[in-house]
């Protein structure tokens, strides 16, 4: 059920076994197994972290078996990820997404919310840096121009995958088996946006390949138009989507890809060597 264990490194035996209160004999409130997975979790010290089950054992003092239970359950549903090369896990998307101490640990988020707040004054535009949580698009940073009221958009705030052009880049962005999970997981929680999903997808596979960003127009909502484009950061081992959100009555598939997009390719080349930096 669980992935083999690898020790990485030596594990500071300053770290083993978290002391954290444990329930009292009358608190039938008390969801043991939740308990045991946030401790699983608070093993993890950075979006660096790498740990095997046995690692993770030794610090909660938890038994192997129950560690490989919980770090499988985590994973599948996105807490954990699990490094095939390195047999060790790390935080997943989904802690990052929902954890603001992650998020503050994220490494020139003023850099790059300065460079997404000049890109959306020039455009007129919401400008984001997104991650994947389970079918959404959660927004990590943001750049907005005070005259689109209505594409307010916050640190948190969630998108569709299926139908927003963050979310139709990311699913352009993954290996062909992620994708067909994901479309089977959108399948299940909204049938009737699979095939035009899958057509779209189809049909702008070889321009995402071609141009190295996707455009969508009208799908999430008919007034709202959008370009996106994927970054892959070594240092934290994710696929980040850069998209611009516009109104449609201002902006077209052909002007999206004439004046919004060239911004936004030169956006992502400086993201990409500011990240390349990071993991050097």
């Amino acid at each position: 059920m669980g992935r083999p264990s690898h020790k990485i490194g030596r594990l500071d035996p300053a770290r083993a076994a978290p002391a954290v209160e444990g329930p009292r004999s009358d608190d039938r409130d008390f969801v043991q197994v939740v308990a045991r997975a946030l401790d699983v979790m608070r093993c993890f010290d950075g979006a660096h972290a790498l740990l095997g089950n046995q690692d993770i054992a030794s610090i909660t003092g938890l038994p192997k078996s129950t560690v490989s239970r919980l770090t499988y359950t985590l994973t599948r549903v996105g807490y954990l990820a699990y490094d095939v090369r390195r047999q060790a896990y790390q935080p997943g998307d989904a802690a990052l997404a929902v954890s603001s101490t992650l998020l503050r640990g994220l490494e020139a988020r003023a850099m790059i919310r300065e460079w997404l707040d000049e890109c959306a004054a020039e455009t007129n535009g919401t400008w984001g840096m997104t991650l994947r949580d389970r079918l959404d698009m959660v927004f990590l940073e943001t750049g907005r121009t005070n005259e689109i009221i209505a594409l307010q958009s916050t640190i948190g705030s969630r998108v569709p995958l299926a139908s927003t052009a963050a979310g139709r880049c990311y699913l352009l962005s993954v290996a062909d088996s992620e994708r067909e999970r994901l479309l089977q997981e959108i399948a299940a929680a909204t049938p009737e946006e699979t095939p035009p999903l899958r057509l779209w997808l189809e049909a702008n596979a070889d321009t995402f390949a071609r141009d190295g960003y996707a455009v969508s127009c009208g799908a999430w909502k008919s007034h709202i138009s959008g370009v996106a484009l994927s970054v892959f950061s070594p240092a934290h081992s994710r696929t980040f989507i850069f998209s611009v959100t516009v109104l449609s009555a201002e902006y077209g598939d052909q002007r999206l890809r004439r004046e919004v997009a060239p911004r936004l390719l030169a956006l992502g080349e400086r993201v990409r060597l500011l990240a390349d930096s990071l993991a050097a």
